[in-house]
C-alpha cells in the first residue's frame, strides 16, 4: 500500500476509533457515577431486605436487591448513553444538558412521577431462606428499581448527558432524589 493511501486510511478509521474510544469512556463513567447518585436513595430499602432476612443470609439478601436495583439504572445509562453518542452530541454543549434539566423539571409536576415515588415506598415479603429467598430479593431489587426508574429517569438524563463533568450537578441531583425518597408519604422503612 502506498503511503499516501496509508495515511487516508488511518486519517478515515481515526474518528471512528475517537468515537469508540469516548463511548466506552461515557459508560464506563455512568458505571461509576450511577451507583454514586442511585445507592443513597436505596440504603434504607436495602436495610429493610436485611432486616427481613434470616440472620446468616442479611448482606446475601441485601446484595441481591442491590445488584438488581443496580441494573436498571446501569441499562437505562447505557441506552441514554448510546443514544447520546449514536447522535453526536457535542460534550462541550449545554444545550442537550439545558434540555434535559427542562425535561427533568416538567416531570417533577407530574402524577405519574409522584405515584412512582410512592411506589418506591412498598414492600413486599420476603421468604425467610433458600432460592426462594433470592428471587424474591431480586424481584423486589427489580421493582424498586423500575418505581424509582419512573420516579428518577428525568433527574438522571442531564447527568447520562453531562458525564462525569459536572460534580456539582450530580451532587444537586444527589441531594434531590435523596431528599424526595426521604419527605414522601409512603409505608415507612423501619426496624
Amino acid at each position: 500500500v502506498p503511503e499516501r493511501q496509508r495515511g487516508e486510511l488511518d486519517a478515515a478509521t481515526q474518528p471512528a476509533a475517537e468515537h469508540t474510544g469516548s463511548w466506552l469512556a461515557a459508560q464506563g463513567s455512568w458505571l461509576l457515577m450511577a451507583p454514586a447518585m442511585m445507592l443513597p436513595s436505596a440504603l434504607p430499602t436495602a436495610r429493610h431486605v436485611a432486616l427481613n432476612s434470616r440472620w446468616r443470609r442479611r448482606q446475601r439478601g441485601s446484595a441481591v436487591f442491590v445488584a438488581t436495583y443496580l441494573a436498571v439504572w446501569l441499562l437505562f445509562g447505557s441506552v441514554v448513553v448510546s443514544i447520546a453518542g449514536w447522535a453526536h452530541l457535542p460534550t462541550g454543549a449545554s444545550w442537550p444538558l439545558v434540555l434535559a434539566l427542562v425535561v427533568a423539571a416538567g416531570w417533577e409536576l407530574t402524577a405519574v412521577k409522584r405515584r412512582c415515588l410512592r411506589g418506591c415506598h412498598r414492600t413486599v415479603p420476603l421468604p425467610p431462606d433458600g432460592w426462594k429467598a433470592d428471587a424474591a430479593c431480586a424481584r423486589f431489587g427489580l421493582r424498586y428499581g423500575w418505581s424509582c426508574f419512573g420516579a428518577c429517569w428525568a433527574l438522571m438524563l442531564p447527568m447520562a448527558l453531562a458525564g462525569h463533568a459536572s460534580l456539582l450537578l450530580m451532587v444537586v441531583l444527589t441531594a434531590i432524589v435523596v431528599a424526595q425518597e426521604g419527605l414522601v408519604k409512603g409505608t415507612r422503612l423501619g426496624g
